[in-house]
């Protein structure tokens, strides 16, 4: 069995332009020197696309799938891999392709993926009952086994080379599709229950688990998916659900969204630092897609 490691991350290179002394005046030297304000920009915001309106197509409008899932590393909520496949045909599997693979279209707000169908095709098939693990991932106390086979296109890799995806069950990542629904576990005590998840799609990670509960199904929490913790079911058939470690007192002011609508996340940065800032958490910077992946 030929044994990969998907998630091979090239450290970003840092680019130094240097100016001749000569070529700066005393003034411009000063100015270098001072802090300079940056105006960070808004991260996008989408709920997670998940079902037949999540429809992908390549360059050349050609219709491959729709979203049927997300594979999420359970731990930085990233988006490793989104099976698509026939919103029609539900017998027909899914395939499983690397996130790295899509584009984000802002316009259209949706997954592009650069790929002919034949390419497409050639991808693994999705199980969610042997979700690809992170080789060299070691959870809880135990070293994850590096067993999944090659699952990527590469850019110098022929598409007919791709082998079929096969890894026992593991804990080191998670299908989206099996969080909906799952308990948000405050210390001691049930808070809410998962209803959707919101995205990132250019960095591909999963920002904000919508959430909840009897009181609020109008106007959910939103909390951010590095304030909890996916915590593993004992045994095969059982649950898990998400852990925080706020009690239910400490939650009465949780941020909330109203009628469910993320689009003001997209506009307002103080909402979005709101969030963070409760959780106590430092707001992520968007970053290209390259960056995001190196």
């Amino acid at each position: 069995m030929k044994i990969t490691k998907y998630l091979s991350l090239a450290p970003a290179l840092a680019v130094l332009a240097t100016t001749p002394l000569m070529a700066q005046d005393e003034r411009g030297t000063a100015e270098d020197k001072k802090p300079q304000a940056e105006e960070l920009p808004l991260p996008t915001y989408v709920r997670a696309p998940i079902g037949a309106k999540a429809i992908i197509t390549n360059k050349d409008k050609q219709r491959l799938g729709v979203v049927r899932d997300h594979v999420i590393d359970r731990r930085a909520g990233k988006v490793l891999f989104v099976a698509v496949g026939s919103d029609d045909k539900k017998d027909e599997p899914a395939r499983l392709v690397p996130y790295d693979r899509f584009t984000w279209n802002d316009v259209e707000q949706r997954l592009v993926l650069p790929m002919t169908m034949a390419m497409f095709t050639a991808l693994p098939e999705y199980d969610p009952k042997k979700l690809p693990s992170i080789p060299g991932r070691v959870t809880d106390g135990k070293p994850e086994a590096s067993d999944v086979e090659d699952v990527t296109v590469g850019r110098d890799k022929p598409a007919g080379e791709v082998r079929n995806a096969s890894a026992r069950m593991n804990h080191t990542t998670l299908a989206a599709s099996n969080l909906l629904g799952s308990e948000v576990m405050a210390v001691r005590d049930r808070f809410a229950t998962t209803r959707g998840l919101i995205l990132e799609p250019n960095q591909g990670t999963i920002a904000f688990v919508i959430a909840a509960s009897d009181a609020n199904k109008d106007d959910p929490y939103i909390i951010p998916w590095r304030a909890m913790t996916w915590q593993v079911p004992e045994k095969k058939d059982m649950p898990g659900h998400f852990a925080l470690t706020l009690t239910k007192d400490d939650l009465a002011k949780a941020p909330t969204l109203k009628r469910a609508d993320i689009e003001h996340l997209n506009k307002d940065r103080k909402a979005v630092e709101g969030i963070f800032g409760f959780y106590k958490l430092i707001q992520p910077i968007a970053k290209d897609k390259s960056d995001a992946n190196g």
